[in-house]
C-alpha cells in the first residue's frame, strides 16, 4: 500500500478502518508479515462558499474504486464524475444562490467503506420570523383570528407545533396560514362560560445550514359571555398574601424593570464561587397605572419571562401565588409582595411603550406636605453614620428604608410608605445628590491664581510654538525645551499564582480573560517621568525610591539630552525633594542650565504629565502581572519605547483663552530653586545663582 501523504491522508485511512475492519486482511510474503488496508476518504469535509457561482475541487485519496453521489435531491449544484478510482479530485459545480443559506451532501462510496463532504452556501438572504406582539386575545365565540408576524419564509416550509396549556385539552385551533403579512387561523368557540383557556403556536423554520429560528404567539380566549377576568388593584393583591390564586383575575400596570437591568433581583450564591442568575431572569417589576403602587412577579422559568420594558400589560393571576417578603431585617421597612408562578400563557396583552408612558408622580409628591419634603431634606444632608450606619453615604434603597422606618416616629407617616422613586424626585427637585461623591482640592495656597496663571502663560508659549499647521518654529537663537515632570510612586509588582485562562470564543462563558484571585507581592518601583511639550516625547527613570538624590539623577539624564547651550524649564510641583539641598547643590554646578516653574500648592492637576500618568494606568499598569521588579521595570521601558515611535504633543485648553502673551513678560515667571536652609555651607549666605539675564522674544499672536 501506499505510504500516507499527509495529515488529510491519515484521515482518509482512519476513515476506511472505522467503517469496516472486515477490509483488514493479513498475508505473507518472502520478506515478511504485512498489513493491507483499505482506504478512502476525502481531504476535507465541508467546504463553505460565497452567494456567486463557482466550482470547488475536492481531493480525494483512496486505493480503490468508488461512486459518487449527492444524498439529498440537489438542483443547484452537479457532480462532473460519478465514478473515481484511487487518489484523485472531483469537482463540484454550484449556482448562484440569491436565496438562504444551503447545502449540499456528497457520499463518497466504496466497498465495505465511505466518507461524507458538505457544501455550504451562503445567501444573500437571511431567514426572519418574528411574531411583533407574542400576546393574542380571541374572542370568546372563536373564528377567524390573525397576528401580525413578520417572515420571509413561507409557510409550507415551517413547523408549526401547538400546545394547548388549558386543563380540558380541547384542540381548538385550525386552518393556519400565512397571508398578506398576517398570520391566520380558526379559533372555535369557548363553551365554558366561567373559564378561560390558553394555547400557544410555535413557528419554525431551519435554513440548509442546519440553523433554527423560532417566534412563538401565546393565545388566551375569553370565555363564553366574552370575559377575561376581573380587574384587580395592586393593594387587593396584597391582601391575598399567603394565598394561591384560584380566580380569573387580571393585573394591570407597566413594566417598570425586567430581566434586561442586571440588578432586578437578588441572584443567590450557589456556591462560594457560583451565583445563580436565572433568579435575575425571572424576575420583574410592575407598576400600578397610577404609578403609586408596585409587586414583583417571578416566572416560572426563565424563559417564561418575556416582558419588555415600559411595555403596558395585562397578566392573568389564576393559578399564582402571593406572598410578602422582608426586605431588611436590621432596618424594618414595609413589607414588599411578590407574584410566583407566572407564565408567559398568562400574559394577556403587551403593548411596547417607552418611559415617557410611564405615570407621573406629581399627584403622589402632591399629597406630601411641604414640611415632609424639608424634613427627607435635612435626612439626606447628614451621614449614615450619623445614626449608627457603617456607611459613609447613602444610597437610594438604604436612604428609602432609613426614612420609611422612623417617618412615623418622627411625625411624618406619609413617609412611611414613600417610594424610592419619589424620594430621589424631592431630592432632585432640591438638587442635591447624598447617593454621589465628588472631590475638590482646597486651595490652601494663598497666591494660588497667580502661580495658575504663570503656569497658563508658559502653555500659551508652547502653543504658539507651532503654527496654524501644527508644525514646530524654530528658534531664532537658544532653544527652550519646557518638560511636564512629576513621580509616580509605589507601582507595585505583583505576580499570579496560577496561569489566566484566555477567553473562549462562542461559548456562553464570559469572553475575557479569568485569573484567579490570589496573587504575591513583590514589592513596588517609583516612576520620575517628564513629557517634551515641543516634541511629545516621555522620557523616563525607573527607580526604587523617588528621593532628591534620584531627582537629580533625573536631571542628569536631561543634561547628557539636551545641548549644552538650550535651557531646560521644567513645570513641576512642590515635593519637597525638588528644593532639597542635594537638589540645590546640584543646581548650583550646572548654573543657568534649568529653570523651574512650580504649580501652585495642590494644583498638581495644572501638570500635563498627569494625564499622561492617567492614560499609563488605564493602557498598560492596570492590572499588570509579572515575574519580578526586574519584569515590571523592562515593561515600563517598553511602554516609552512605543509611545515615543510616535510621539503626539500634549495641549493644555482650559483657561487658555484668558491668556494674551503680549501683555505677558515670560522671563518674570520662572521660579528659582530658593531654598537657604537647604543650601550648602558655601552657599549659606547667598542665593541660588539667577537665571541668565536674557530677552526671549515673546510669540505673538
Amino acid at each position: 500500500m501506499k505510504q500516507l501523504k499527509s495529515i488529510a491522508r491519515s484521515r482518509a485511512f482512519l476513515a476506511g478502518m472505522v467503517a469496516a475492519v472486515a477490509v483488514c486482511f493479513v498475508s505473507c510474503t518472502e520478506k515478511g508479515d504485512y498489513f493491507s488496508l483499505e482506504e478512502l476518504g476525502a481531504k476535507e469535509n465541508t467546504y463553505v462558499v460565497d452567494t456567486e457561482a463557482g466550482v470547488i475541487s475536492v481531493e480525494v485519496f483512496s486505493n480503490k474504486s468508488y461512486d459518487l453521489s449527492f444524498a439529498n435531491t440537489v438542483d443547484w449544484a452537479s457532480l462532473k464524475t460519478t465514478r473515481m478510482s484511487g487518489d484523485g479530485t472531483f469537482d463540484v459545480n454550484y449556482d448562484a444562490n440569491s436565496g438562504f443559506p444551503r447545502m449540499a451532501t456528497i457520499f463518497i462510496q466504496g466497498p465495505g467503506n465511505a466518507d461524507t463532504v458538505y457544501l455550504k452556501q451562503h445567501g444573500l438572504m437571511t431567514p426572519e420570523l418574528t411574531f411583533p406582539n407574542q400576546n393574542i386575545i380571541v374572542k370568546g365565540e372563536g373564528g377567524p383570528v390573525e397576528a401580525d408576524i413578520q417572515t420571509n419564509v413561507d409557510f409550507e416550509d415551517m413547523a408549526v407545533v401547538i400546545e394547548y396549556t388549558s386543563e380540558e385539552g380541547i384542540e381548538w385551533i385550525s386552518q393556519m396560514d400565512i397571508v398578506d403579512g398576517k398570520f391566520v387561523f380558526e379559533a372555535q368557540g369557548n363553551s365554558s362560560e366561567t373559564k378561560l383557556r390558553n394555547a400557544r403556536i410555535t413557528l419554525s423554520y431551519v435554513d440548509g445550514w442546519n440553523q433554527k429560528i423560532a417566534s412563538t404567539l401565546y393565545l388566551t380566549q375569553a370565555n363564553a359571555l366574552n370575559e377575561l377576568g376581573q380587574k384587580v388593584s395592586i393593594p387587593e393583591l396584597r391582601g391575598m398574601s399567603g394565598s394561591v390564586i384560584y380566580d380569573d383575575i387580571i393585573l394591570e400596570g407597566y413594566v417598570v424593570s425586567d430581566k434586561g437591568n442586571p440588578n432586578v433581583a437578588s441572584n443567590p450564591h450557589t456556591t462560594t464561587t457560583k451565583i445563580d442568575y436565572s433568579v435575575n431572569e425571572k424576575t420583574v417589576y410592575i407598576e400600578s397605572l397610577d404609578g403609586q403602587y408596585g409587586i414583583k412577579l417571578v416566572t416560572s422559568t426563565k424563559e417564561d419571562n418575556i416582558f419588555t420594558r415600559y411595555s403596558k400589560v395585562q397578566v392573568l393571576l389564576k393559578g399564582t401565588t402571593v406572598n410578602s417578603e422582608q426586605v431588611d431585617d436590621i432596618v424594618p421597612g414595609p413589607a414588599r409582595y411578590k407574584i410566583t408562578g407566572v407564565t408567559s400563557a398568562k400574559v394577556l396583552t403587551s403593548v411596547a411603550g417607552t418611559a415617557g408612558d410611564l405615570p407621573k408622580k406629581e399627584r403622589t409628591i402632591a399629597e406630601i406636605t411641604d414640611d415632609d419634603i424639608t424634613w427627607v431634606i435635612s435626612k439626606a444632608c447628614q451621614k449614615p453614620k450619623d445614626y449608627g450606619y457603617s456607611a459613609e453615604f447613602w444610597y437610594p434603597m438604604s436612604f428609602r428604608k432609613f426614612i420609611n422606618s422612623i417617618a412615623e416616629t418622627e411625625g411624618h407617616p406619609r413617609m412611611a410608605t414613600v417610594a424610592e422613586t419619589t424620594l430621589r424626585k424631592i431630592l432632585s427637585n432640591a438638587r442635591i445628590k447624598p447617593f454621589q461623591v465628588s472631590y475638590y482640592c482646597e486651595r490652601r495656597d494663598p497666591e494660588f491664581d497667580a502661580k495658575m496663571h504663570d503656569v497658563l502663560v508658559i502653555y500659551k508659549q508652547i502653543e504658539m510654538q507651532f503654527d496654524k499647521d501644527g508644525k514646530l518654529i524654530p528658534f531664532e537663537k537658544d532653544a527652550v525645551h519646557t518638560l511636564s515632570y512629576d513621580e509616580k510612586p509605589g507601582i507595585q509588582a505583583i505576580a499570579t499564582t496560577g496561569e489566566d485562562r484566555p477567553p473562549i470564543p462562542n461559548t456562553d462563558k464570559s469572553n475575557g480573560y479569568q485569573r484567579d484571585y490570589e496573587y504575591v507581592r513583590l514589592g513596588t518601583l517609583s516612576l520620575l517621568a517628564a513629557i517634551d511639550l515641543l516634541s511629545g516625547e516621555a522620557i523616563p527613570l525607573v527607580s526604587e525610591t523617588h528621593k532628591s538624590s534620584d531627582f537629580v539623577t533625573f536631571l542628569k539624564k536631561l543634561d547628557e539630552k539636551y545641548p549644552k547651550s538650550d535651557m531646560i524649564r521644567i513645570i513641576l510641583d512642590n515635593h519637597s525633594a525638588h528644593t532639597s539641598k542635594e537638589t540645590q547643590e546640584y543646581l548650583n554646578t550646572v548654573s543657568g542650565r534649568f529653570e523651574f516653574v512650580f504649580t501652585p500648592k495642590h494644583g498638581s492637576w495644572l501638570n500635563m504629565i498627569e494625564g499622561f500618568f492617567s492614560k499609563m494606568t488605564k493602557q498598560m499598569l492596570g492590572g499588570i502581572r509579572v515575574e519580578s521588579k526586574k519584569e515590571l521595570e523592562d515593561r515600563i521601558y517598553r511602554y516609552f519605547d512605543e509611545i515615543n515611535k510616535e510621539p503626539v504633543p500634549y495641549k493644555w485648553t482650559y483657561k487658555m483663552d484668558t491668556i494674551d502673551l503680549s501683555q505677558e513678560d515670560i522671563d518674570s515667571i520662572v521660579y528659582e530653586v530658593v531654598n537657604e536652609k537647604a543650601a550648602s555651607a558655601e552657599n549659606k549666605n547667598k542665593k541660588a545663582p539667577k537665571t541668565i539675564s536674557r530677552k526671549r522674544k515673546s510669540i505673538q499672536n
